[in-house]
């Protein structure tokens, strides 16, 4: 990103998480422009594990896929990308573990019920 170290209160992702190309290198960048003992916040769906997943996976892939369909009178739909996106998107408990490696502290997630996103929290230490 190209902003000086130590830049912003406040990174937030709002349901594009599972979009970034490399998101370790992402989370390192927003660790890098955040202010010691700024916040980030990341909102993306929620997949509580595979199962949960798997379940989401085939929502989108019969009803919204279906729906979208429909609306579009078209197989090519803007949808069909969130399908693709969610397939590979990990696990809450996942981004938790990855967003600690990057070096974020005190990192917390929320399952929104029902189950429909998941709110990650975390902070950049102070740079003693």
């Amino acid at each position: 990103m190209p902003f000086e170290n130590d830049s912003f209160d406040a990174v937030c992702s709002l349901f594009s998480f599972r979009d970034w190309y490399d998101k370790r290198e992402g989370l390192s960048e927003a660790l890098r422009v955040l202010k010691p003992g700024g916040k980030l916040v990341i909102i993306d769906p929620a997949k509580m594990n595979r199962f949960h997943g798997f379940l989401g996976w085939l929502w989108m892939r019969t009803y919204v896929s279906a729906y979208a369909r429909m609306i579009y009178k078209s197989g090519d739909h803007p949808w069909k990308w969130l399908t693709k996106t969610y397939s590979s998107f990990g696990t809450t408990k996942d981004y938790v573990r990855m967003i600690e490696e990057q070096g974020f502290s005190d990192v917390k997630s929320k399952v929104i019920f029902p189950g429909m996103a998941t709110i990650w929290e975390a902070t950049k230490l102070n740079n003693d």
